[in-house]
């Protein structure tokens, strides 16, 4: 580019500054994404304990611009055990997320238990036990699919029923 625009002072100069400002964005976007990734690893921390007590799985936290709504704080992503949350509200001044990002984040957790619950109660209905069997798994996928819509990530399958250990949905757990 810098050869085509050799004759052209003016514009070689611009397209210049614009590549120095690029290489700026380049470096501050790796610091943003350095400081989003500690922040998610602080939030996983902190749930982690809850997910335990709730029979689930540890969700995995990660944040993003550009939900489909603009006033989308958070989703939960099914049959990934995933939660996207707006990057926005994980940048506020204080050390501790604030009370917008922690009322976001329990709520992407009661989707996930309730996905781990569909996941559970398909397992009861192919009769899955401790383990799955290659055929369940398959089986127990093409189930989630079809009530979901979602394909359903083998490893946060497995890791449900490990932590199901056997053990059919209560009634109460069944509404």
């Amino acid at each position: 580019m810098r050869r085509l625009l050799k004759g052209h002072p003016q514009l070689l100069s611009r397209y210049e500054a614009i590549r120095a400002e690029e290489a700026v964005h380049a470096e501050m976007r790796q610091e943003l994404d350095g400081i989003l990734e500690a922040r998610a690893t602080q939030l996983e921390e902190a749930t982690e304990q809850l997910c335990h007590e709730l029979g689930i799985p540890p969700v995995q936290v990660r944040f993003q611009e550009g939900f489909v709504d603009s006033n989308t704080r958070g989703e939960y992503c099914r049959g990934t055990n995933t939660t996207a949350l707006r990057e926005s509200q994980a940048l506020s001044a204080s050390v501790v997320p604030g009370a917008d990002l922690i009322s976001t984040l329990a709520h992407e957790l009661t989707h996930a238990e309730q996905d781990a619950l569909r996941i559970r109660h398909l397992a009861d209905e192919l009769h899955i036990t401790a383990a799955a069997t290659p055929e369940q798994r398959s089986e127990l996928a093409a189930l989630y699919k079809e009530a979901t819509g979602a394909d359903l990530d083998l490893e946060y399958m497995d890791a449900v029923i490990e932590l199901r250990r056997g053990e059919p949905l209560w009634p109460e757990q069944e509404a």
